[in-house]
């Protein structure tokens, strides 16, 4: 008797909630509630969401390129090697939501085991006036992550923006 199995990348089409958080809603001074949630880049849908944001995202292009890359590399894991595996198990893709579904920021991590690269972070610059700590909240929830995941992980920023680095520091 032979059984027969093939391996699937199961997506439930959603983006996946990560952790809750808050940022500060400058027009009414109080903290409310935020998601960050990843996007698997299972199917298509994660990234035509990125695609469909009508607000101007600095990164929004070249962090659908490389969901584009995940997703096609996903489609075909068995012609990976371990260690491209790895690679591809450790590029994320992270948006941070307020509770009426408007993206405030999104982020791109690369990594390779313990270690995680802040590729892209973003903030909703035009919804600069309306929240504050957004950025943070997700540097925070992404750090967490990967605390989860790893006894001693190290986060960085290789190469950050000339007017994010004070943001940085």
């Amino acid at each position: 008797m032979f059984f027969y199995s093939v391996a699937m990348n199961i997506s439930f089409g959603q983006k996946i909630p990560i952790y809750q958080t808050q940022v500060l809603n400058k027009e009414t001074n109080q903290f409310q509630k935020a998601t960050l949630y990843e996007l698997d880049c299972k199917d298509y849908g994660d990234i035509e969401y990125l695609i469909n944001q009508k607000d101007a995202w600095e990164f929004k292009y070249p962090m659908t390129v490389d969901m584009h890359i995940k997703n096609m590399k996903l489609k075909s894991t068995d012609s990976l090697s371990p260690i491209d595996k790895e690679f591809l198990n450790g590029n994320k893709f992270f948006v941070l939501e307020s509770p009426e579904k408007e993206l405030i920021g999104l982020c791109e991590i690369t990594g390779f085991r313990d270690r995680a690269n802040i590729q892209y972070l973003e903030t909703n610059k035009q919804q600069k006036e309306k929240y504050k700590f957004s950025g943070q909240s997700i540097l925070a929830s992404v750090a967490k992550l990967l605390l989860s995941r790893s006894d001693k992980p190290i986060l960085q920023i290789y190469d950050p923006a000339y007017d994010a680095r004070k943001f940085y520091r």
